[in-house]
């Protein structure tokens, strides 16, 4: 996006209302961005990025764990690149490109079942299992239900659909999404955490600034497709411009 800040009469309105949250103590601080495609109408921090130890004052380029919005900007659109680059097949069995998930009550489970929350999996996070292990419960974890009976949110599914893009691209999840998404937006404070550099990271409910906020993805010790992803308010523009442009932005196609 063209970097200029506009103050404009809804821009004032913007920062009137997250005062007012300030002050009711609902958060800390924040950043806000609004804009049009080519254009920012308004990028502006408020408030505090952490409260303790210390104060530490919100800048317009603080990095966020951005937790299941990780879903959107990295997993889904993974695995919609790897559908254009002909390595995916929405209604494809979702096992036909993971084996690991081929278990009695899976192998209906399509791709877009994973992806629409419909594919039937269990709520259970399975927060008592790290890393490698975690990893191979969640694989063989039963269903709880008929795949597409019902919309559930599914953390589950979308960790399984990150492993489904490693496996078809031969490429780690986060390497993935460097090289399709985040380079070639211009997303340069996007990445998978926890994040080397904590001097700019905002505070969560973990003891420490870039500790990742989502149980499950922590356990994990690796990214993963549902949570873990750190981020700027600058970086997600590029991405809804990206978004608002059909797939394009600045002459850069990733979707088609």
């Amino acid at each position: 996006m063209e970097k200029i800040l506009t103050v404009t009469r809804s821009g004032s309105r913007i920062s009137s209302s997250v005062q007012k949250f300030i002050s009711a103590g609902v958060f800390p601080g924040a950043v806000i961005m609004a804009g049009r495609p080519g254009r920012v109408l308004c990028h502006e921090a408020f408030g505090n990025a952490r409260v303790r130890p210390d104060l530490v004052p919100m800048r317009p380029d603080s990095i966020f764990d951005v937790a299941s919005v990780s879903k959107v900007v990295a997993t889904a659109t993974a695995v919609a690149i790897c559908a254009d680059l002909g390595l995916v097949d929405f209604d494809a069995p979702a096992c036909a490109y993971l084996a690991s998930f081929a278990g009695r009550d899976t192998r209906g489970i399509t791709v877009r079942q994973l992806a629409t929350h419909t594919a039937g999996l269990g709520e259970d996070k399975l927060d008592n299992r790290q890393g490698q292990a975690l990893i191979e419960a969640l694989q063989s974890a039963p269903v709880a239900r008929p795949p597409d009976t019902a919309y559930a949110y599914s953390c589950p599914g979308y960790i399984l659909l990150g492993l489904l893009v490693e496996a078809v691209s031969g490429r780690p999840l986060a390497e993935f999404c460097a090289e399709h998404i985040f380079r070639p937006l211009g997303m340069a404070d996007t990445r998978f955490g926890p994040p080397a550099d904590h001097s700019r990271v905002v505070g969560t409910q973990r003891p420490r600034p870039g500790d990742i906020s989502d149980n499950t993805a922590r356990a994990a010790g690796r990214p993963v497709g549902n949570a873990g992803l750190f981020t700027t308010a600058a970086d997600l523009g590029c991405f809804c411009e990206m978004m608002l442009g059909s797939g394009e932005r600045g002459g850069v196609r990733v979707l088609s």
